[in-house]
Parts: structure tokens; C-alpha cells; sequence
């Protein structure tokens, strides 16, 4: 079966905003890997190629919002004991964690 020559200039028309689509996802995607992985800052002060670095910076930001997490929940009677004594021990770990990147 043919297509005619209008049909394929639709076609074509279709697959070259599919494609400006796709080229701008792809940007937006880039942007926000930028946002989350905050290459800009690490590249700021020189530690863009240093993954140990970066990770042992964001573990550090999470350990501190689990910090805040179990002191919210230290004093609140509905959180049992033995779940409020889990995120110590999984800060604990974290901590444990970040002590055995530092030494690689």
C-alpha cells in the first residue's frame, strides 16, 4: 500500500513535532538532573568528578532530615518505642556508612 504525497508530508509533519517534543523533554530532563544532583555547586568548588564527595553530601543532608524526622517524633505517644528506636538505628547506620566512604 502507498501513501500519497500529502499522507507523507502529514506524517513528516507529525514525527518533526514529535521529535521538537522529545528534543525538549530531553532538555527539561537535563535541567532537572542539574537541580537534583546540584552538579553546578559541586563544580563550584571543584568536586564535580568526586561521586564519594557527592554522595557523602547528600547523605549528610539526609541524615540531617531524619535528625529532625525522629526528634518530631521523640515525644508522640502514638509512635511506639520500638519505631522511634528503627530511625535511630538506620541514622546510626547511615552515619556507619558515610564513615566507611570517607575511608576509601
Amino acid at each position: 500500500m502507498e501513501f500519497s504525497k500529502g499522507k507523507s508530508i502529514e506524517l513528516q509533519i507529525q514525527n518533526e513535532k514529535v521529535n521538537k517534543k522529545k528534543n525538549q523533554f530531553d532538555e527539561w530532563i537535563k535541567e532537572q538532573e542539574k537541580d537534583l544532583f546540584q552538579t553546578e555547586k559541586f563544580k563550584a568548588i571543584g568536586k564535580d568528578d568526586d561521586y564519594v564527595f557527592q554522595s557523602l553530601a547528600f547523605l549528610g543532608n539526609g541524615s540531617k532530615e531524619l535528625s529532625i524526622a525522629t526528634t518530631i517524633l521523640s515525644d508522640l505517644n502514638e509512635v511506639p518505642s520500638d519505631l522511634k528506636d528503627e530511625l535511630k538505628n538506620i541514622q546510626e547506620q547511615i552515619h556507619y556508612l558515610m564513615e566507611k566512604l570517607r575511608s576509601l
